[in-house]
């Protein structure tokens, strides 16, 4: 998928152009609802980005976190004020994590401390 035929509204702004430049070639497709893109698919991964965590919470669309656990690949999430990576187990969060509606949209809050660091560099 070429990274200029995705449209650039986004949801969470300019994290996921950011991701699409880091990793353009390695999308396979990109999840999306009304607002924009909110996550991208790769082989390795379902790729989400938040601008900082809130506390210990962090949180992403409901979509994303059930597209992980159908494509059984690990939800990555970039937090853009740390410039790190982290890996979590869509499942897991499931389990462990809580409903919260932005606006009409369904997001899955969770613990960053569920995840493990990666690192992408």
């Amino acid at each position: 998928m070429d990274i200029h035929d995705m449209p650039r509204k986004i949801g969470s702004g300019e994290l996921i152009g950011y991701l699409l430049s880091r990793f353009g070639n390695e999308v396979k497709d990109k999840l999306e609802d009304d607002d924009g893109i909110f996550a991208l698919v790769t082989d390795f991964g379902i790729i989400v980005a938040k601008r900082y965590i809130f506390g210990n919470i962090v949180s992403c669309h409901l979509r994303a976190v059930i597209a992980s656990i159908n494509q059984k690949k690990p939800l990555i999430m970039y937090i853009q004020n740390t410039k790190k990576y982290y890996s979590f187990d869509a499942e897991q969060i499931l389990k462990d994590g809580e409903e919260n509606m932005k606006g009409d949209v369904r997001m899955w809050n969770f613990s960053i401390r569920l995840g493990i660091r990666k690192l992408m560099d």
